[in-house]
């Protein structure tokens, strides 16, 4: 129930973690199979392909986690960020705080490659910890974007060097910092599909005081602004058109929200937030601190 061998992550600067993506990848076909054929209505497949994906779930920490430590295979960023983006870990906080060690080890800088870069992110927005993100984007020397931008570049190069011979100076593989920008700065993700149902949920973070970024769907332009102001935070969005958003409005727990002036009904407060259910329309929440 595994494989060992493929491109591996890319241009990671650590030594890659190759057996153990070759059988993430194996995983994440597994599950992909498993839910096409529920779409296809073909239950028995469904059902064979959710069990191998089980199988091989259990085969990679068999092999490539460590309880003690929370560690997947050689440890590094990019292969702790495998195994927490896939949910492999039966102890998330414990390989979190692995993955920290890791950055902390080379003073907040990525050493990570294709996949882990995208997985970066994803993984930092879901587990609230932007803090981390912005410090690690934030950086002005090797390695990282600060440092391509200081060498001159005005397009993403395909390595986090100096692309002198042989790799491309214009190329996507590290452009998931820019989807970090939307997704967890301006906080606009999508819960379903063309948003119809979409999510506002920024995550202030260092020394930002505010953000602004807009998106196109098919439904309509959906843009979100914050400011902290003072001691209280701003925050105005827009929902378009045969659409519904949840929007995270960073406060303590009990702290009333305002949207025009006026206090609105909290669906629930959650990890330093605020949530507020809206249909269309153009908001401008408040809260004083």
């Amino acid at each position: 129930n595994l494989f060992s061998k493929d491109i591996g992550d890319h241009e990671t600067l650590d030594p890659k973690p190759e057996a153990l993506n070759a059988a993430c990848f194996y995983y994440h076909h597994a599950l992909l199979a498993g839910k096409f054929a529920g779409i296809l209505g073909r239950q028995k497949d469904s059902l064979y392909y959710d069990s191998l994906a089980g199988k091989i779930r259990e085969a990679i920490l068999a092999k490539y986690y460590d309880a003690a430590t929370g560690a997947f295979d050689n440890g590094t960023e990019s292969a702790q960020l495998f195994g927490l983006w896939y949910g492999l870990s039966p102890d998330n906080a414990r390989s979190l705080a692995w993955l920290k060690q890791s950055f902390e080890k080379k003073n907040w800088h990525l050493s990570t490659g294709i996949f882990s870069t995208k997985m970066l992110f994803d993984v930092l927005r879901r587990n609230d910890l932007n803090e981390w993100a912005y410090r690690i984007a934030n950086q002005r020397d090797f390695p990282g974007w600060g440092y391509m931008i200081a060498r001159g570049a005005t397009t993403l190069w395909e390595t986090w060097a100096f692309p002198e011979t042989g790799p491309s100076r214009n190329h996507p593989m590290f452009g998931s910092v820019d989807e970090w920008f939307y997704r967890s700065l301006a906080g606009i993700s999508a819960l379903s599909p063309g948003f119809k149902e979409f999510e506002i949920k920024p995550q202030p973070a260092g020394d930002l005081t505010w953000a602004r970024g807009s998106y196109r769907t098919v439904q309509g332009e959906i843009s979100s602004f914050w400011k902290k102001n003072g001691a209280g935070f701003q925050l105005s969005v827009s929902v378009p058109p045969n659409s519904r958003a949840l929007i995270y409005v960073p406060c303590a727990p009990e702290v009333a929200v305002y949207e025009s002036g006026k206090a609105v009904v909290i669906s629930r407060y959650e990890k330093g937030y605020a949530v507020v259910e809206t249909g269309s329309g153009n908001y401008s929440f408040s809260v004083l601190k």
